[in-house]
């Protein structure tokens, strides 16, 4: 009878026992898929992390790419306008064809060379004479709009001289350094042109001294 008694309440507490054990196993292999989830989720986060920065790299790199090539493609405009800037006019070669004539042919070349050389001039001069005038006619409003601030005149409010003052000092600033880099950045150009042939000034200056035309004698 004992025994019957201790049997069932061994068996029971095999299977109670039995029943814990498996439901911390499955407790723990519940918390470790729980865990590997979120582990897997991190890691979808951080490629994804990984995947927006490359993608705005490489964004960034086509965009730095795309303003390389518009200045370089800058620099190019601006080396022609330099070069055709300092492009005379006449050739050498058609001067020295003239030159090598008879007297009329001197004569004539040299009268061409004359207005060429005006032309140059001309052409020379277009830019800073641009510049000239646009530096003076800002000078000029701004010394209105001062005068106006100064005697308040009816057709133009105190405030709207203020603006104009303010919007000219703006365009003579601007100007100013347009103009300055300009002529820096003109200057620094014509010694890169002089520099592409032989990579030398001395010789290109030796070449023109070579290739002159001869002075034209005295009748």
């Amino acid at each position: 009878m004992f025994e019957t008694i201790f049997g069932g309440i061994s068996g029971l507490l095999g299977s109670v026992i039995t029943s814990i054990v498996s439901y911390k196993t499955q407790k723990l292999k519940n918390e470790h898929d729980i865990a590997m989830a979120d582990i897997e989720l991190k890691k979808m986060d951080k490629e994804k992390e990984i995947m927006l920065a490359e993608a705005e790299a490489n964004i960034r790199i086509t965009e730095v790419e795309t303003e390389a090539k518009i200045e370089l493609a800058d620099a190019d405009v601006f080396k022609e306008s330099i070069k055709a800037a300092q492009e005379k006019a006449l050739s050498d070669k058609v001067h020295e064809m003239l030159l090598k004539g008879g007297r009329f042919s001197r004569i004539v070349a040299a009268f061409v060379a004359f207005l060429f050389g005006i032309v140059d001039f001309i052409k020379r001069m277009i830019r800073p004479s641009l510049t000239l005038y646009l530096v003076g006619l800002t000078t000029w409003i701004t010394y209105i709009a001062w005068k106006i601030m100064e005697t308040h005149n009816q057709q133009l409010t105190g405030k709207q001289a203020t603006d104009i003052f303010d919007q000219v000092i703006t365009i003579v600033i601007y100007l100013t350094v347009t103009c300055v880099t300009w002529w820096f950045g003109d200057r620094r150009m014509a010694k890169f042109l002089m520099r592409l042939n032989d990579g030398n000034i001395k010789d290109q200056s030796d070449l023109r001294k070579k290739t002159s035309s001869p002075s034209i004698p005295m009748m």
